[in-house]
C-alpha cells in the first residue's frame, strides 16, 4: 500500500504471504520491518516511488528459487 502524506512523502506498507522478505526491500529504501511486514517512507512523485519500488521488488520475485514455490 502506497499513501501520499501531506508533506509531500510517501508511506510505503509491504506485506507478504510467501517468500518474499520485505523487510530486506524496505531496508534497501531505510525502512525496516519483518519478513513478511515492512515499511518505508519514501520522497518523490507517486510513480517515482513506485517505479523505485518495482525495480527492487522485480528480481525478488522473478529469482529462480523462488518461482517454484508459489507456481
Amino acid at each position: 500500500m502506497l499513501r501520499e502524506r501531506d508533506n509531500g512523502e510517501i508511506k510505503v506498507n509491504l506485506r507478504s504471504k510467501t517468500y518474499v522478505d520485505v523487510a530486506g526491500v524496505a531496508s534497501r529504501f531505510s525502512g525496516g520491518g519483518h519478513a513478511k511486514a515492512a515499511g518505508f517512507t519514501a520522497r518523490g512523485t507517486l510513480g517515482e516511488v513506485i517505479c523505485r519500488l518495482l525495480e527492487d521488488i522485480i528480481p525478488v520475485i522473478d529469482d529462480e528459487n523462488c518461482k517454484n514455490s508459489i507456481y
